[in-house]
């Protein structure tokens, strides 16, 4: 059965929660974060890598697209704010 990637990470942040949970109120601040660390590594020994890489590129990519198509679309939107400025000064003086 496949298992969600998204849960997976849920998994190892409870994972770290739980183990991190033992230390409250002892007043040792790196043993919690060490205990936590612990668990992350140990639960992230369960997420499939390749699916991990495979979502890691995906956004990549996409986040490249929405960047381009951004930079593309700057000027235009800064034409269309200058050109709504000189409407408005002109709807002003008429």
């Amino acid at each position: 059965m496949e298992r969600n990637l998204a849960l997976e990470f849920v998994r190892v942040t409870e994972a770290a929660a739980i183990a991190a949970s033992e230390w409250i109120g002892k007043g040792d601040k790196k043993a919690a974060d060490r205990a936590a660390t612990e668990a992350m590594r140990s639960r992230f020994n369960y997420v499939d890598a390749a699916k991990a890489l495979r979502l890691t590129l995906l956004l990549t990519l996409w986040s490249a697209r929405i960047l381009l198509l951004l930079a593309i679309l700057m000027p235009f939107l800064f034409l269309l704010q200058v050109l709504k400025e000189l409407c408005f000064t002109l709807l002003i003086c008429i």
